[in-house]
């Protein structure tokens, strides 16, 4: 009888998931699958160019990674709460909101690493749950991650 010790239906499993590079890791360190927010591509606001990816518990732990490597240009804490953004060798620029207070990793002027955590899901500034809000720009302008989110997040 030749069967396979694969009793995993087809799914990856929980130790291969931890590997595989992602936005969002939950305590566990395996990628955390979010909702995704209402706020999403809106070109006509400066405050709205991104999109809100939310807990499904506000008790989840979600760890938040760093897509792309950079320097840190800015730490902010108006309406986005505690929130990080980075900036590329090629002048790409990737921000991160709402990161639960007193997570943040990195401060300006430090060098970041893809891959990096730079923070934990929170819901600082005029956050009021769990979330994580990203916008990104490339070539100065902003990135619609809509139609990302759909393929990255289902």
């Amino acid at each position: 009888s030749g069967g396979s010790n694969a009793s995993n239906n087809g799914n990856i499993s929980s130790d291969a998931n931890k590997n595989i590079p992602s936005l969002l890791k939950d305590s566990d360190g395996a990628n955390y699958n979010p909702k995704i927010g209402d706020c999403t591509g809106n070109l006509e606001s400066k405050f709205f160019q991104g999109i809100d990816l939310l807990a499904k518990n506000e008790s989840d732990r979600v760890y938040v990674y760093s897509l792309e490597s950079g320097e840190v240009i800015e730490n902010t804490l108006d309406s986005c709460g505690t929130g990080i953004t980075i900036r590329t060798a090629n002048g790409d620029r990737y921000s991160y909101c709402h990161l639960r207070s007193g997570s943040l990793n990195y401060k300006t002027g430090d060098y970041v690493n893809a891959n990096s955590i730079l923070g934990e899901m929170g819901s600082s500034g005029d956050a009021e749950v769990k979330k994580l809000f990203l916008s990104v720009w490339h070539n100065g302008k902003f990135v619609d991650l809509f139609m990302y989110s759909i393929f990255a997040f289902g």
